[in-house]
């Protein structure tokens, strides 16, 4: 699903991990091979950790030894001690490797990854100010756009997403699971962003057979060029997953949101949030990829907006000279 870390999906892969990663750490290769190894287990363990990342990821995910992975959308994790020592221990792997004996190259990748890492840190104990759904780009908005770009390469791509779609249930209850811990500690959405989800859910719910989950589907297996009587039990197959388990899905979480629409507790910015200047701080930091304080940033957006307006006069000045020179 996405992949900014930006309130959409907290997965616990760094765990699973921290637990895989010691089979590759033989002694007899140099600490450029093992360094290696773990990247590419990393990268493996991350991309598996959804199929729809997974399938736009790689269009072969055998070719990196990836086979018989389950297939999930992820879930939404309310534990956030669990979080908290998955990154940790994360951290404290990637650190094991000695950065001094690796390669230009190498030493590159493990500086990124122990500046994500770290800010992960930072980050874990916040991990229930994230919010998988907001109006126009949350979940429920994103996700039928990414199941009707889900592309078909073979007919084993058909059967995962079909069975994809009957996961839809338990993922979006591990949403309304989420957003009940948000509730809990005081960290849920205002009541009006609920009403304009629950109003994009009752609307996707109401577009009926001319929901475009129907008509992307069919396009989708036209490349495919099966015969006529396979195509059509596809057809039937997906419109039964749509009715059985898309649509009663969105149902469950409006009615969730529905419970829950009145527990917020904050109708304003992020800082207005429990520790949520730190939270805000953070975020930045995570988003821009700078260690500069919010002040800094702010003067340099300032400085850079003065520099912008002055190119522009100067542009528009010389404009202006030009056309009064040519109509003399």
């Amino acid at each position: 699903m996405s992949k900014k870390r930006s309130a959409i999906i907290v997965s616990l892969f760094l765990a699973a991990i921290f637990l895989s990663i010691g089979v590759f750490r033989h002694f007899h290769q140099d600490e450029d091979q093992r360094f290696e190894n773990y990247t590419r287990s990393l990268f493996c363990q991350e991309v598996s950790g959804s199929t729809i990342t997974l399938h736009y990821t790689l269009k072969d995910p055998s070719a990196y030894g990836i086979k018989d992975t389950p297939i999930t959308y992820g879930a939404c994790s309310t534990d956030t001690s669990a979080i908290c020592a998955s990154v940790e221990n994360a951290l404290a792997l990637l650190q094991s490797y000695d950065r001094k004996k690796l390669s230009s190259k190498n030493k590159l990748t493990y500086d990124v990854l122990e500046d994500y890492l770290s800010s992960s840190v930072k980050e874990a104990k916040f991990s229930l100010y994230d919010e998988p759904l907001a109006p126009l780009t949350g979940t429920q908005s994103q996700l039928p756009v990414l199941l009707s770009e889900y592309q078909f390469y073979d007919v084993s791509d058909v059967d995962t997403y079909l069975k994809l779609l009957s996961k839809t249930p338990e993922y979006f209850q591990s949403i309304i699971e989420f957003e009940k811990a948000k509730s809990e500690a005081g960290l849920f959405m205002a009541s009006y962003s609920a009403d304009d989800i629950m109003k994009e859910c009752q609307a996707f719910i109401d577009m009926g057979d001319e929901n475009y989950l129907y008509s992307s589907f069919e396009e989708r297996l036209k490349s495919l060029k099966l015969k006529e009587e396979e195509q059509a039990s596809y057809i039937e197959k997906n419109a039964s997953a749509i009715k059985e388990y898309i649509f009663p899905s969105y149902s469950l979480l409006k009615d969730g949101l529905a419970a829950l629409r009145t527990s917020g507790k904050n109708n304003n910015g992020l800082c207005y949030l429990p520790k949520g200047r730190e939270y805000y701080e953070n975020v930045v930091a995570n988003e821009t990829g700078s260690s500069r304080t919010i002040p800094q940033l702010q003067q340099l957006t300032q400085t850079q907006m003065l520099d912008d307006l002055r190119a522009m006069q100067t542009v528009l000045a010389a404009s202006t000279q030009g056309s009064s020179i040519s109509s003399d």
